[in-house]
């Protein structure tokens, strides 16, 4: 009886349209792949974001995320120049000491930890 009573309220609602909406098929499968539109552009954009990619950029707020992510890329591209500078250093170290010329391979060792000193003085 309350199976029968539950689907008769059911199929009333399905076919009054109640609690539905309607939409493309390109809405349709968007929704269901996790998105929903821009509300300004009307391009998808992610659920629970507030506008797409194009869109933020174009804030303020998005602005400023551009600029963090750039100073940051800036930021490790320099770090990256210096760890391949140290390891190219270290490798030439390595190539004396192979050629057993020991004293310039000492030579450079000790220019690499003077380096270092100065950089942890720094800090």
């Amino acid at each position: 009886m309350v199976m029968e009573e539950r689907n008769k309220r059911f199929r009333e609602s399905y076919m009054q349209f109640r609690d539905c909406i309607v939409l493309c098929k390109r809405c349709h499968l968007l929704h269901h792949k996790g998105f929903d539109l821009c509300p300004q552009c009307k391009k998808p954009k992610r659920k629970g974001k507030k506008l797409c990619w194009k869109c933020y950029i174009q804030t303020p707020e998005g602005k400023d995320y551009l600029r963090r992510k750039e100073e940051l890329n800036r930021e490790y591209a320099e770090f990256e120049k210096e760890e391949e500078a140290f390891h190219e250093f270290v490798d030439r170290i390595y190539e004396l000491e192979a050629q057993e010329k020991h004293e310039e391979a000492l030579k450079l060792l000790a220019e690499l930890n003077n380096e270092q000193e100065d950089d942890e003085d720094l800090d």
